[in-house]
């Protein structure tokens, strides 16, 4: 999306849009969407404060118009009468703990369920590298471990998020 969006032509979207997640690839689209006009609202399975994207962003995004709806998780898409998206139904979550990490967990409360207008959905949920397949490839052992100067092998370089895992944009 954020690839077409700068790249162009502009996606094609209908009102209202949710973007489902709360990296900064999430509010990177929803500010997208705010900036032509749209209605947006940021959909995210946590609080505010468990949001991985960095806070000036999310503040931003709200100065912009970007609504957020927090403690939803998406459960199924749902057509309107015109056969086109038209909902995404979502149960609520509640806090019940720490998972290793330190991050506090949410689980879905059961028979909650609330229902959003959508037009348009986007989908950002998570951030994956590839960099077990690379070292595969390459038959490396373990991961990917460049020198100081970003070499893998003898014309290779490997860097950023692909090396160090996912931060912000792999």
């Amino acid at each position: 999306f954020l690839r077409q969006a700068a790249l162009g032509p502009p996606p094609a979207l209908r009102d209202p849009v949710l973007v489902i997640g709360g990296g900064n690839g999430a509010i990177d689209a929803a500010r997208w969407v705010a900036r032509r006009g749209g209605a947006v609202t940021v959909v995210y399975r946590r609080d505010r404060g468990e949001m991985p994207a960095y806070e000036e962003e999310v503040a931003a995004a709200g100065r912009e118009g970007v609504k957020f709806r927090f403690r939803a998780q998406p459960l199924s898409l749902h057509p309107g009468d015109d056969g086109r998206l038209g909902r995404i139904r979502f149960a609520e979550t509640d806090p019940v703990g720490c998972s290793p990490d330190g991050r506090r967990q949410f689980e879905v409360v059961k028979d909650s369920i609330l229902d959003l207008p959508a037009g348009s959905a986007i989908l950002a949920v998570g951030q994956v590298s590839e960099a077990s397949i690379w070292a595969d490839q390459l038959g490396l052992k373990g991961p990917l471990t460049p020198d100081g100067s970003g070499c893998l092998l003898p014309g290779l370089y490997a860097a950023g998020d692909l090396v160090t895992g996912p931060a912000t944009v792999v």
